[in-house]
């Protein structure tokens, strides 16, 4: 196998390099828009929770005490999603926070590779 030459190993590093920063500029964009549409269905549902709930308490203050265990299991169900909602953010930052990491690791390797060519 022959080896290449200085300039087309320079090329392929320069294009390896392109290829890293793309990925993690994709990678940010991709994790904000994950969190945008992860914030929007949270609003969305936290609106829905507030209806529902006022429904309740208006069966509630007319004397359908079904109505009450209904509020309870809403209140209890918004506080489900509220957590699966924080962790979802958080293991979202944290995953993506791992692969930008990796990203970077590679990315000083090739500029090390650089140098040495």
């Amino acid at each position: 196998m022959e080896e290449k030459d200085p300039e087309t190993k320079r090329e392929v590093n320069q294009r390896l390099l392109l290829q890293n920063e793309e990925q993690a500029d994709d990678l940010k964009q991709t994790q904000h828009k994950l969190a945008m549409a992860l914030a929007d269905l949270q609003r969305y549902l936290q609106q829905n929770f507030r209806k529902i709930s006022q429904i309740n308490v208006e069966n509630i203050n007319r004397g359908d005490q079904a109505s009450l265990g209904a509020q309870e299991a809403n209140v209890q169900q918004e506080r489900q999603f509220q957590r699966y909602f924080q962790d979802t953010h958080e293991q979202i930052a944290e995953d993506c926070h791992t692969k930008l990491r990796n990203l970077d690791d590679e990315r000083d390797e090739l500029y090390r590779q650089r140098g040495k060519i």
